[in-house]
């Protein structure tokens, strides 16, 4: 096979010159009367476009590095909470993403193609999702007495991992259920008890948690195919706990 003859310091990264601009807003409304089921609504919204000169790019599954040529990444972001009666609170957030290489030209000297060129201009940049979108409900009536009930759900959408732009990665949806303990609980002898118990990934869902950028190929079955992703984590049932001790 080939050898990648690069130790130490890499001469294939020049430093990273980015600028950005962003605009965006923040408000908070509350109710008008003491009889709406919105109390409060608070949120923030935001625009942005940076450019990247030497945009660093990961090969051989992030073995070595190298700075492309230039890249543009513009999106918008949005986040809100939602505060009602009875206990009632959801919180969402959502991010849109366009990331593209503008100017990229790369040889493929550590491919043992000497002199050969590859013209990646235009192709969207690897690893970055093309939204993220995250939600959470939660319960918290004072009949509970501190105890707090939420269900949440996270999407991660599509992304390239390849700068051909022929390999991509499937969008995800994550949901998870909990209770919570809103604060510490007395249980006698001055100790108190906090925590959580969360069941994450409930259904179980298969999905990419990860996935190697610009991937090694291996040969399964005869077939060279990319040693692409590494699976997300099954259903899980997290407890958290903490106690406290006060004189």
């Amino acid at each position: 096979g080939t050898v990648n003859a690069v130790f130490a310091i890499n001469p294939l990264l020049d430093p990273i010159r980015s600028n950005t601009v962003e605009v965006g807003t923040r408000r908070t409304l509350g109710a008008s009367n003491a009889d709406d089921f919105i109390r409060s609504i608070s949120y923030d919204a935001a625009a942005f476009i940076t450019t990247v000169s030497n945009e660093i790019v990961p090969y051989n599954g992030g073995r070595f590095y190298f700075t492309a040529g230039k890249a543009e990444r513009k999106g918008a972001e949005f986040g809100a909470t939602v505060q009602a009666q009875a206990g009632w609170t959801l919180q969402g957030a959502y991010t849109w993403m366009d990331a593209t290489y503008k100017s990229y030209i790369v040889d493929s000297v550590h491919y043992a193609k000497p002199g050969a060129k590859a013209d990646y201009s235009g192709n969207k940049v690897v690893g970055v999702p093309s939204s993220m979108l995250s939600g959470t409900l939660g319960w918290a009536p004072d009949a509970l007495n501190g105890i707090k009930l939420q269900a949440g759900m996270q999407n991660i959408g599509s992304y390239v991992v390849d700068d051909a732009n022929t390999i991509s990665v499937p969008s995800s949806n994550v949901l998870s259920f909990g209770v919570v303990a809103t604060r510490p609980f007395d249980v006698g002898k001055g100790f108190s008890v906090h925590g959580s118990v969360m069941v994450t990934n409930a259904a179980d869902s298969k999905y990419a948690g990860s996935a190697y950028l610009n991937p090694d190929k291996i040969t399964v079955d005869g077939v060279s195919v990319p040693a692409l992703f590494e699976p997300g984590l099954p259903r899980q049932v997290i407890l958290s706990l903490s106690i406290g001790h006060s004189r």
